[in-house]
């Protein structure tokens, strides 16, 4: 009887240390890891924001990617709510969307960081003003730092940083961003 109470003890305590992603004990539920399931299939897919009123839509495209679309999901409060109207509530443009690897809400609401493989986007990683409809590309910020073949994927973030892991040809690094 002591073996099987010790046996699903230590089952349980692991399944909690699986279940949360930083070192904190604070389940990260900011980050989307992977867009597509554990099985690789390529069917669209829906995220809904843990703290806010949108969601992130998925377009696979087999062969050439993943590509995302900005939803604003929620009842807005009137007809304009920043740069969003109640008629108009889709945003997908420029290379945020193209290629997407994972991205991550972050921890007030405001904005959303995306990585994108240089395959079929730039090998990015964006931050996104959710609210006024803005972008900006926070790596590689520089020319010379872009390659042939760059794949961007963030591994982990907090409310002041993001970390992310960037592979440059044969080259892996992994680097941190203040946010």
């Amino acid at each position: 009887m002591k073996i099987k109470i010790l046996i699903i003890l230590f089952l349980l305590i692991l399944i909690s240390m699986c279940c949360f992603a930083n070192n904190d004990g604070v389940m990260n539920k900011y980050l989307v890891k992977y867009i597509r399931d554990d099985d690789n299939n390529f069917d669209s897919r829906i995220y809904k924001q843990p703290n806010g009123p949108f969601v992130i839509y998925t377009f696979p495209e087999m062969a050439q990617g993943n590509y995302i679309g900005l939803i604003f999901h929620d009842i807005m409060s009137g007809p304009v709510k920043g740069k969003w109207k109640i008629d108009n509530r889709f945003w997908q443009e420029g290379s945020w969307c193209e290629d997407v690897i994972n991205f991550a809400w972050s921890f007030d609401g405001k904005f959303l960081f995306v990585a994108t493989s240089s395959i079929y986007g730039d090998g990015g990683l964006y931050k996104l003003d959710l609210y006024n409809k803005s972008y900006e590309q926070l790596y590689p910020i520089k020319l010379e730092e872009a390659y042939d073949y760059m794949i961007i994927e963030i591994l982990n973030i907090s409310e002041k940083q993001i970390d992310f892991r960037v592979q440059k040809d044969e080259e892996e690094i992994i680097k941190t961003i203040d946010i």
